[in-house]
């Protein structure tokens, strides 16, 4: 029976697998919550799954498959002895996998049987198919022969006798017409019958009158437009002021002075001012996120009817920055998606074209993400000496991440919580250039770069459950597992 630090090691090697051939996150979460599941029936029967590459893929391709989860490049069944030993500790936990029996094969050879025939049947003889005659060649006949063969052939009419008599005189008209009376009624109109009926099906419905079109969100008609102040470009940078604030100052709105009606010239006039605007709010809140809103109104011509106008709010995904962040980097980002959006709602129909920005404003929130800080006493669940954890007592800083590497490269067995001289010596060959404390996981993959490691990041909630919080891309030759704990565990 294998002990927790066993266990912890043998759920990363599994979701370091899971991540390369499990196409999403959440999919990727869940089939290692699966794995860890397994893991612990089998614990409590004294089994353990073997700890290979051949057990780790056959076990994402059963689960994948019993819980219709979606795959990338997984390696096809090799029938070992590793999968059929897999197989029967599933089938222990009840999690018996899908059958894999393929249909038996149709057979390649024709069956055949051997018929009675009665004695006085007779076999009838074999004809050869008859061959035609061959056609006599035609000749041709001179003209001069065919003129002959047509006098012969050909009858006289014969001459018509004179005539003895003349034709008839006709007689004269003694009696005219009579004149017809006028008209002194109209006459009837006549009425179109139908020949045949046409029988409707009971279900059938009258088609009425269509209804007129919807009109889109925020969208309203006018009859004469109202004179529009075209804004002065100044060619100074467009001033800002706080609008509103809330919640103790983490959530704040700024509004932009208006410079052009045209959205490209309003958006990069105004990125000195977003980008003062961040810089002071980075400086305070050591995190933020933030979003622009540019209010757009559209306008379509309606003929004698008037025009129809809308409002348009485009703004974009919010952004996450961090201390160190490229700040005009995420404008210029943030700036092409509000393009992107004022030119999505133009293609939605003909004849929309802008008739003025009233208003441009962006909120800042403070963001904190998840962070290792100081020294903190584990739960009595993992204070045992067998996990081999190893908690570093520094209550003096929040570099619990570094020393945490330290006793990573220089281990020892007294008394390993304990920070000596020769740790701080250690310290020295670091690389911990650009990265600030306390370290948050957005800068880990800078770190291992820095110093050549791996590193993996698990998390724990009560009981033995622990979860993958961030699994190494890289294929550096060691590799660091550090345990995440949070105050309310």
């Amino acid at each position: 029976m294998e002990n927790q630090q066993d266990q912890i090691i043998r759920l990363i090697n599994f979701t370091t697998v899971a991540y390369k051939y499990v196409k999403d996150s959440d999919n990727q979460k869940f089939i290692a919550k699966k794995f860890s599941d397994i893991q612990e029936k089998l614990a409590e029967k004294s089994k353990t799954i073997p700890d290979n590459q051949i057990s780790n893929i056959y076990l994402i391709r059963e689960l994948s498959r019993k819980y219709f989860i979606e795959t990338k490049n997984l390696p096809p069944p090799q029938n070992s002895q590793q999968e059929k030993l897999v197989a029967k500790l599933l089938e222990e936990v009840n999690e018996k996998p899908l059958s894999t029996k393929l249909p038996p094969k149709r057979p390649t050879e024709i069956p055949t049987r051997e018929i009675k025939l009665d004695p006085k049947f007779i076999v009838p003889p074999f004809t050869t198919k008859r061959e035609q005659p061959t056609r006599k060649q035609s000749y041709k006949v001179p003209m001069s022969e065919l003129s002959k063969v047509w006098k012969v052939t050909q009858k006289e009419r014969p001459v018509p006798k004179p005539r003895t008599k003349l034709p008839p005189i006709p007689k004269p008209i003694t009696k005219l017409p009579p004149i017809p009376k006028p008209r002194t009624k109209l006459p009837p109109i006549p009425t179109r019958k139908l020949r045949t009926k046409i029988k409707l099906a009971p279900n059938f419905i009258i088609p009425t009158s269509q209804p007129p079109p919807k009109l889109l969100e925020n969208t309203r008609f006018v009859k004469e437009l109202e004179d529009i102040v075209e804004p002065l470009s100044t060619g100074k940078r467009p001033t800002y002021r706080k609008v509103s604030n809330s919640f103790n100052n983490l959530v704040k709105r700024y509004k932009i002075q208006i410079v052009s009606n045209d959205p490209q010239i309003q958006l990069s006039s105004s990125l000195p001012s977003l980008e003062e605007i961040l810089s002071k709010n980075l400086m305070i809140m050591k995190g933020v996120k933030y979003h622009i809103n540019l209010k757009v109104e559209f306008i379509k011509s309606k003929g004698w009817d008037g025009y129809e106008l809308a409002d348009y709010n485009a703004n974009h995904v919010p952004k996450t920055l961090l201390l160190g962040s490229n700040i005009e980097e995420s404008l210029q980002e943030a700036i092409a998606l509000v393009s992107q959006r004022v030119e999505g709602f133009i293609a939605r129909g003909s004849g929309w074209s802008i008739n003025q920005l009233p208003t441009m404003n962006i909120v800042v929130n403070t963001y904190a993400p998840l962070e290792g800080s100081s020294y903190m006493d584990l739960p009595k669940s993992l204070q045992k000496p067998a996990l081999g954890l190893n908690n570093i007592f520094n209550k003096d800083d929040n570099e619990c991440f570094r020393w945490s590497h330290v006793r990573y490269v220089n281990p020892t067995k007294r008394n390993p919580k304990r920070i000596t001289k020769e740790d701080k010596e250690v310290v020295k060959s670091l690389n911990y250039d650009g990265v600030t404390f306390p370290v948050s996981i957005d800068q880990i993959p800078r770190i291992e770069s820095q110093n050549n490691i791996n590193i993996n990041v698990i998390g724990h909630k009560t009981g033995k459950v622990f979860y993958p919080i961030v699994v190494s891309k890289n294929t550096f030759k060691d590799t660091m597992t550090l345990l995440l704990l949070t105050s309310d565990e």
